[in-house]
């Protein structure tokens, strides 16, 4: 499927896209999935948004909202990934360690 949806000239088409989201995090194939998310396709991110979670694929899924036009939702969740380590745990959002421009990126998120 991946093969012929990758062709020159296939059209994205929302089940199909969402589909391939779903098998491929399915296999774990992270590589392929953040290939995916990146370029053109037409997946209905709530409908893989649980399985990417319980997948650690939070990033993807904010590039997919972000690429459906729900960029608010897409930054929200970089938000959280940013100010929580790998199990989602908060990670002192109160004293944030990494800065943009000398201000704290809590505070510009």
């Amino acid at each position: 499927m991946m093969q012929v949806r990758e062709r020159e000239g296939v059209d994205a088409a929302d089940g199909i896209d969402t589909l391939l989201v779903y098998l491929l995090a399915e296999l774990d194939d992270e590589a392929r999935l953040a290939s995916f998310a990146d370029g053109s396709q037409q997946v209905t991110p709530h409908v893989v948004a649980g399985l990417l979670q319980r997948k650690g694929q939070s990033d993807t899924l904010a590039q997919l909202y972000a690429g459906a036009g729900q960029a608010a939702a897409g930054l929200a969740l970089w938000k959280v990934s940013l100010c929580s380590d790998h199990t989602g745990k908060s990670v002192h959002p109160e004293k944030p360690s990494w800065t943009y421009a000398g201000r704290p990126i809590r505070r510009i998120l």
